[in-house]
């Protein structure tokens, strides 16, 4: 019983959610709540909201949009823990593009938005919550490196083509 409850308790330590609101002006925020993250706490306070440059890059069929939007769970997925304090250091800087499985960015995709839900929480352990990926912005205010996915459980790095080097690519060779 006493395990459990230390469980329980290292979980709602780093207690944080971010939602992701579009304005009737086309403006987009992130609120985030520091539920019970002293990390967050510290860099935010309880909660706050961060204005999110609108990427206009970003609303494109066009090779890249193709990759990251048709990428969720293949070429794109999550990674290790990522530090929190990178994480936060990160949103503090504002230079970055968020993503969730309803952002108006995906015009490349053409599943339902069960579908897109279902992807985007598949890239989670814990799914309970729909994930938000985070990606750096370039030198032209578009969608950039992968950086970073906050799932119920946690802050990880989002990672670009993560391969298994565990993985027989090849398969057993037969003996003839």
């Amino acid at each position: 019983m006493k395990l459990l409850l230390l469980v329980l308790c290292s979980l709602s330590v780093s207690a944080i959610s971010i939602e992701t609101v579009w304005n009737q002006n086309f403006s987009k925020e992130l609120i985030v709540n520091c539920e019970e993250s002293s990390a967050c706490s510290a860099e935010f306070g309880e909660t706050t909201t961060l204005s999110e440059e609108i990427c206009d890059d970003c609303f494109s069929t066009d090779l890249s949009a193709a990759f990251i939007f048709n990428g969720i769970g293949e070429s794109i997925s999550t990674g290790q823990a990522a530090l929190e304090v990178e994480f936060f250091e990160f949103l503090k800087d504002q230079k970055f593009v968020s993503i969730d499985f309803d952002t108006p960015y995906d015009l490349v995709t053409n599943q339902s938005r069960i579908k897109k839900k279902l992807a985007y929480r598949a890239l989670c352990e814990d799914s309970s919550i729909d994930p938000v990926l985070f990606f750096d912005v370039d030198q032209n205010g578009g969608i950039s490196s992968p950086r970073f996915i906050l799932c119920g459980d946690g802050v990880y790095e989002l990672e670009l083509f993560a391969i298994d080097l565990h993985d027989d690519f090849f398969g057993t060779p037969e003996l003839y």
